[in-house]
């Protein structure tokens, strides 16, 4: 028997003995296996890292019936996403459905059959590897949080019109810079610094709804509900100058070139969901406040400002960060029939970051 630690884990949950032995003989040649004999203890084990790969749970047990636990397996996110399988003495339909619907992958009947047993659990293993692969790639080139949205809402069109704070960042003269250095050195640095500008985002709650090129589009309010975007969104740019300046420090070190960016951010309405063709869609925001967001990133350098806020953002900030930042007066931005109260934060470009 190959103890090796690839072997996916399984946990196996059944307050009778032979029930539990039957199925280690059955399945512990492939697999690794714990055991639990009550439903508080299952929980326990599920919650510990390394979580299982799949549970096997019995329905009738003292105290926390195999209902109630696979329940609470799937309230807490840290265990839903684990495939459960009944197995049970229960044979009614309903009782089959009611595991079903409770979110269990597949309900097996007692006295168990040892070759249907290890088929279904090949299966479901099989499936949950795929998906854990699907989600570990796709994850690598969207937010979390927009990879399980798309993964749940699978090839459905959505629309959901929301109030968010968006966040727009752009590196400033990436052309010139890009066309002094080479490639690899490009790709590395770029990487290096998007790595800490995301960082900064969603320490705030923010999501990364796309990069492009060298700018970086961010939401907060979206998919993620906050008690304040607007403050999420600033204390998210602020800390993102905090981080550049520190980047441009150790690069400065090693002899690279700096980055300097500009930000901006705006609150309005979105509308939010899944677009593109039959062969390909993304999950994004689209609507006015996102020109208007680009539209305030590109007037930092004219403004000679690191982060520019519009006046629609500044007025839902809370007071310590509202009364601290700077009233640049008024600008017409295209596309919006009333000028755009503009209001800039100076988080100190040169040295150490300042409060604003």
């Amino acid at each position: 028997m190959n103890d090796g630690e690839d072997r996916q884990k399984i946990l196996i949950v059944d307050d009778q003995a032979e029930n539990v032995q039957i199925l280690v003989q059955a399945l512990s040649e492939h697999h690794r296996l714990i055991a639990a004999r009550n439903g508080e203890k299952a929980l326990a084990l599920a919650r510990r890292e390394p979580r299982p790969d799949l549970i096997l749970l019995d329905v009738m047990m003292p105290e926390m019936d195999g209902y109630e636990v696979c329940a609470k397996l799937k309230e807490d996110p840290a265990t839903a996403e684990i495939p459960v399988i009944f197995i049970t003495g229960l044979s009614d339909a309903a009782d089959e459905a009611r595991g079903l619907d409770l979110g269990a992958v597949d309900y097996i009947t007692k006295p168990v059959n040892p070759e249907l047993v290890r088929a279904r659990v090949r299966n479901h293993l099989e499936l949950k590897r795929s998906r854990d692969f699907m989600r570990h790639a796709f994850g690598q080139f969207v937010s979390a949080e927009v990879r399980d949205k798309i993964i749940s809402e699978k090839n459905r069109l959505v629309g959901e019109r929301k109030h968010v704070a968006v966040l727009f960042s752009d590196i400033r003269n990436f052309t010139a810079y890009s066309e002094k250095c080479e490639p690899e050195q490009i790709v590395t640095q770029l990487n290096e610094y998007f790595e800490h500008m995301v960082r900064c985002i969603t320490a705030e709650g923010g999501t990364v709804d796309k990069f492009f090129g060298d700018a970086v589009m961010a939401v907060f309010g979206g998919l993620i509900d906050l008690e304040n975007p607007c403050d999420g969104a600033l204390r998210a740019a602020r800390a993102m100058r905090g981080a550049l300046r520190e980047l441009n420090a150790r690069w400065a070190t090693a002899g690279l070139p700096a980055f300097d960016n500009g930000i901006g951010i705006h609150y309005g309405p979105v509308l939010q969901g899944t677009i593109g063709s039959s062969a390909r869609k993304e999950f994004t925001i689209i609507g006015d406040t996102v020109n208007i967001t680009a539209r305030l990133e590109a007037l930092t350098k004219e403004y000679e400002e690191s982060i520019l806020c519009s006046s629609d953002l500044g007025e839902r900030l809370t007071d310590d960060l509202r009364t601290r930042l700077v009233d640049l007066g008024r600008v017409s931005i295209r596309g919006r029939r009333t000028e755009l109260g503009l209001l800039g934060c100076p988080d100190g470009s040169a040295g150490p970051p300042r409060s604003c």
